[in-house]
């Protein structure tokens, strides 16, 4: 009986794995919503500095295109 006892599961032991699984992937879940919060906030902050950098390289590569068209006209 004892050997019985300690290979099989009853549904009670079945009920609170599954609970304690339930909670598992709770966890997990809020845990992902964190990261991906986290990952977003940093994503946006890429695009507002990659945009900049752009704006500031087309700012600069047009004043190297006046200056080279003075140049040729002069």
């Amino acid at each position: 009986m004892s050997l019985i006892n300690e290979n099989f599961s009853t549904k009670s032991d079945l009920r609170e794995l599954q609970m304690a699984t339930k909670a598992d992937l709770r966890e997990v879940q809020f845990e992902l919503k964190e990261v991906k919060s986290h990952l977003e906030g940093q994503i946006k902050e890429l695009k507002t500095d990659l945009e900049g950098q752009i704006k500031e390289l087309k700012t600069d590569l047009e004043g190297q295109i006046k200056e080279l068209k003075t140049d040729l006209e002069g």
